[in-house]
C-alpha cells in the first residue's frame, strides 16, 4: 500500500495534518500550471487550501504562516503533483 501524500502545519501545540493529495488538488494545480504558472511555490499554492479544508487551519492561519514554512508546503504539495504526472506517464504507455 502506498503512503498517503499528506503535509502538516503545526498550529499552537497541535501538529495539524492534511487531508491526502487527491485528483481535485491535483487539477487545482493543473489548472495554475495550463496557465503558464511553473513555479514550485505557485503550484503548490493553488492546492494547499483544498488540502486542510475541513480542519482547524483556515486560509487566515496559512496566510499568516511564515514564508518559509508555507514555501516548503508548497513546494511540497508541488512535487506531489510531478511524482503523479509523472507515474501517470509511465502508465499511459501501457495502455
Amino acid at each position: 500500500m502506498k503512503k498517503q501524500k499528506t503535509v502538516k502545519i503545526k498550529l499552537g501545540n497541535n501538529t495539524v495534518v492534511s487531508k491526502p493529495f487527491d485528483f481535485e488538488a491535483l487539477c487545482l494545480i493543473n489548472d495554475v500550471h495550463g496557465r503558464g504558472n511553473t513555479g514550485m511555490v505557485s503550484l503548490g499554492r493553488a492546492a494547499l487550501s483544498h488540502m486542510f479544508e475541513g480542519t482547524e487551519v483556515t486560509e487566515s492561519v496559512i496566510e499568516s504562516l511564515p514564508i518559509a514554512e508555507k514555501t516548503a508546503i508548497c513546494v511540497k504539495i508541488a512535487e506531489f503533483y510531478m511524482e503523479t504526472i509523472r507515474e501517470a506517464n509511465k502508465h499511459s504507455k501501457n495502455i
